[in-house]
Protein backbone atom coordinates (compact mmCIF):
# COMPACT_ATOMS: atom_id res chain seq x y z
CA UNK A 1 0.00 0.00 0.00
CA UNK A 2 2.50 2.57 1.18
CA UNK A 3 4.33 1.36 -1.78
CA UNK A 4 2.13 2.70 -4.23
CA UNK A 5 1.22 5.70 -2.52
CA UNK A 6 4.54 6.77 -2.58
CA UNK A 7 4.38 6.19 -6.54
CA UNK A 8 1.84 8.08 -7.02
CA UNK A 9 3.35 11.13 -4.80
CA UNK A 10 6.91 10.88 -6.94
CA UNK A 11 5.25 9.87 -10.26
CA UNK A 12 1.53 11.61 -10.65
CA UNK A 13 1.21 15.15 -10.93
CA UNK A 14 -2.49 16.71 -9.67
CA UNK A 15 -4.22 19.88 -10.98
CA UNK A 16 -5.47 22.39 -8.11
CA UNK A 17 -2.95 20.46 -5.54
CA UNK A 18 0.20 21.49 -3.84
CA UNK A 19 2.49 18.89 -4.96
CA UNK A 20 4.85 18.56 -2.53
CA UNK A 21 1.89 18.34 -0.12
CA UNK A 22 0.17 15.73 -1.60
CA UNK A 23 -1.51 12.92 0.80
CA UNK A 24 -2.38 10.00 -1.20
CA UNK A 25 -5.05 7.27 -0.08
CA UNK A 26 -4.90 4.32 -2.62
CA UNK A 27 -8.35 2.90 -3.56
CA UNK A 28 -8.94 -0.61 -3.46
CA UNK A 29 -12.07 -1.32 -4.61
CA UNK A 30 -15.82 0.24 -5.36
CA UNK A 31 -19.31 -0.70 -5.35
CA UNK A 32 -22.69 1.67 -5.90
CA UNK A 33 -22.18 4.39 -4.15
CA UNK A 34 -18.87 3.09 -1.93
CA UNK A 35 -14.96 2.52 -2.21
CA UNK A 36 -12.39 1.23 0.05
CA UNK A 37 -9.20 1.93 0.41
CA UNK A 38 -6.73 -0.61 0.78
CA UNK A 39 -6.64 -0.35 4.78
CA UNK A 40 -10.50 -1.48 4.12
CA UNK A 41 -11.77 1.80 5.42
CA UNK A 42 -15.19 2.24 3.70
CA UNK A 43 -16.32 5.55 2.15
CA UNK A 44 -18.91 6.77 0.80
CA UNK A 45 -18.93 8.26 -2.63
CA UNK A 46 -20.55 11.52 -2.45
CA UNK A 47 -18.83 13.69 -5.30
CA UNK A 48 -19.53 10.16 -7.73
CA UNK A 49 -15.60 10.41 -8.62
CA UNK A 50 -16.28 14.48 -10.01
CA UNK A 51 -19.21 13.28 -11.42
CA UNK A 52 -17.75 10.59 -13.59
CA UNK A 53 -19.35 7.37 -11.83
CA UNK A 54 -23.08 8.76 -10.99
CA UNK A 55 -24.60 5.04 -11.84
CA UNK A 56 -22.79 4.16 -9.33
CA UNK A 57 -19.48 2.14 -9.24
CA UNK A 58 -19.08 -1.82 -10.67
CA UNK A 59 -23.05 -1.92 -12.08
CA UNK A 60 -23.10 -5.34 -13.78
CA UNK A 61 -25.30 -3.75 -16.46
CA UNK A 62 -23.05 -0.73 -17.15
CA UNK A 63 -20.20 -2.81 -16.98
CA UNK A 64 -21.83 -5.65 -19.49
CA UNK A 65 -22.24 -2.91 -22.23
CA UNK A 66 -18.51 -1.41 -21.71
CA UNK A 67 -17.30 -4.90 -21.97
CA UNK A 68 -19.85 -5.28 -25.07
CA UNK A 69 -18.50 -2.37 -27.02
CA UNK A 70 -14.53 -2.84 -26.37
CA UNK A 71 -14.83 -6.15 -27.95
CA UNK A 72 -15.97 -3.65 -30.92
CA UNK A 73 -13.50 -1.12 -30.40
CA UNK A 74 -12.39 1.12 -27.51
CA UNK A 75 -12.71 4.16 -29.52
CA UNK A 76 -14.05 6.41 -32.44
CA UNK A 77 -12.69 10.04 -32.46
CA UNK A 78 -15.61 12.48 -33.52
CA UNK A 79 -14.15 12.44 -37.14
CA UNK A 80 -15.39 9.03 -37.84
CA UNK A 81 -19.13 7.54 -37.27
CA UNK A 82 -19.84 5.30 -34.39
CA UNK A 83 -23.12 2.80 -33.94
CA UNK A 84 -23.58 3.43 -30.37
CA UNK A 85 -22.93 7.40 -30.30
CA UNK A 86 -25.36 7.71 -33.17
CA UNK A 87 -27.86 5.79 -31.09
CA UNK A 88 -27.24 7.47 -28.21
CA UNK A 89 -27.44 10.91 -30.23
CA UNK A 90 -31.05 10.09 -31.85
CA UNK A 91 -32.28 8.86 -28.16
CA UNK A 92 -31.35 12.49 -26.42
CA UNK A 93 -32.93 14.29 -29.61
CA UNK A 94 -35.94 12.12 -28.84
CA UNK A 95 -35.86 13.85 -24.95
CA UNK A 96 -35.15 17.08 -26.00
CA UNK A 97 -37.29 17.76 -28.92
CA UNK A 98 -36.50 19.21 -32.27
CA UNK A 99 -35.08 22.66 -31.10
CA UNK A 100 -32.23 20.59 -29.92
CA UNK A 101 -31.83 18.00 -32.30
CA UNK A 102 -27.91 17.79 -32.47
CA UNK A 103 -25.36 16.19 -29.05
CA UNK A 104 -22.16 17.43 -28.74
CA UNK A 105 -19.92 14.63 -26.97
CA UNK A 106 -17.21 14.79 -25.26
CA UNK A 107 -14.51 13.41 -22.98
CA UNK A 108 -14.40 15.48 -20.38
CA UNK A 109 -16.45 18.31 -18.35
CA UNK A 110 -13.98 20.56 -19.13
CA UNK A 111 -14.04 20.21 -23.39
CA UNK A 112 -17.64 20.37 -22.35
CA UNK A 113 -17.58 24.09 -20.91
CA UNK A 114 -15.26 25.18 -23.64
CA UNK A 115 -17.54 23.97 -25.73
CA UNK A 116 -20.75 25.72 -24.48
CA UNK A 117 -19.07 29.03 -24.25
CA UNK A 118 -17.79 28.67 -27.55
CA UNK A 119 -21.36 27.72 -28.86
CA UNK A 120 -22.95 30.62 -27.09
CA UNK A 121 -20.27 33.32 -28.31
CA UNK A 122 -20.90 31.73 -31.82
CA UNK A 123 -25.26 32.05 -31.05
CA UNK A 124 -25.14 35.18 -29.11
CA UNK A 125 -22.54 37.21 -30.59
CA UNK A 126 -21.37 38.35 -27.09
CA UNK A 127 -18.03 38.05 -25.39
CA UNK A 128 -19.04 38.25 -21.47
CA UNK A 129 -19.41 35.71 -18.69
CA UNK A 130 -20.63 35.56 -15.33
CA UNK A 131 -19.52 32.67 -13.66
CA UNK A 132 -20.26 31.78 -9.88
CA UNK A 133 -17.40 32.83 -7.58
CA UNK A 134 -15.13 29.52 -6.37
CA UNK A 135 -16.53 27.48 -8.76
CA UNK A 136 -15.04 24.77 -10.61
CA UNK A 137 -15.01 24.25 -14.50
CA UNK A 138 -12.17 22.46 -14.92
CA UNK A 139 -8.61 22.45 -15.42
CA UNK A 140 -8.20 23.57 -19.66
CA UNK A 141 -7.82 27.63 -20.30
CA UNK A 142 -10.82 28.78 -20.59
CA UNK A 143 -12.13 26.68 -17.74
CA UNK A 144 -9.89 27.59 -15.19
CA UNK A 145 -10.48 31.50 -16.48
CA UNK A 146 -14.46 30.67 -15.71
CA UNK A 147 -13.62 28.87 -11.96
CA UNK A 148 -12.98 31.71 -9.97
CA UNK A 149 -9.85 30.99 -8.46
CA UNK A 150 -6.32 31.47 -9.72
CA UNK A 151 -3.28 29.96 -8.51
CA UNK A 152 -5.03 29.92 -5.18
CA UNK A 153 -6.16 33.64 -4.69
CA UNK A 154 -10.19 34.15 -5.27
CA UNK A 155 -11.04 36.58 -8.69
CA UNK A 156 -14.23 38.37 -9.20
CA UNK A 157 -17.62 37.22 -9.21
CA UNK A 158 -17.39 38.94 -12.66
CA UNK A 159 -14.66 37.47 -15.24
CA UNK A 160 -15.00 39.20 -18.91
CA UNK A 161 -13.40 36.66 -21.12
CA UNK A 162 -13.01 38.00 -24.27
CA UNK A 163 -12.40 35.40 -27.21
CA UNK A 164 -10.50 36.60 -30.06
CA UNK A 165 -9.53 33.14 -32.41
CA UNK A 166 -6.57 31.53 -31.23
CA UNK A 167 -5.75 33.84 -28.20
CA UNK A 168 -8.14 34.55 -24.79
CA UNK A 169 -7.75 36.63 -22.58
CA UNK A 170 -9.35 37.83 -19.31
CA UNK A 171 -9.60 40.77 -18.07
CA UNK A 172 -10.23 40.95 -14.26
CA UNK A 173 -11.13 44.40 -13.90
CA UNK A 174 -14.11 44.16 -11.43
CA UNK A 175 -13.21 42.41 -8.27
CA UNK A 176 -15.27 45.75 -6.53
CA UNK A 177 -18.27 45.12 -8.65
CA UNK A 178 -21.43 45.82 -6.87
CA UNK A 179 -24.90 44.35 -7.78
CA UNK A 180 -26.07 47.62 -9.21
CA UNK A 181 -23.63 47.11 -11.59
CA UNK A 182 -23.50 43.80 -12.34
CA UNK A 183 -26.90 43.99 -13.09
CA UNK A 184 -26.04 46.41 -16.34
CA UNK A 185 -23.83 44.10 -17.73
CA UNK A 186 -26.53 41.46 -18.04
CA UNK A 187 -27.35 42.90 -21.43
CA UNK A 188 -23.84 42.14 -22.94
CA UNK A 189 -23.62 38.59 -21.02
CA UNK A 190 -22.76 36.06 -23.57
CA UNK A 191 -23.36 33.20 -20.71
CA UNK A 192 -24.12 32.36 -17.20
Amino acid sequence: MEVYAQMEKEYVMRPWMCQADVRVNIIDRAEGIYFWDKAGKKYTDFSSQLMSSSCGHNIKEINDGIIEQLNKYAYVTSGLGSEARAKLGKMIADITGPNYKRTFFSSSGTEANEAAVKAAKWYTGKYKLISRYQSFHGATGIAMMLTGIQGGIQMSLVIQVYYTDPIVTVIDAHSNLNIQNAISYVLDILAI
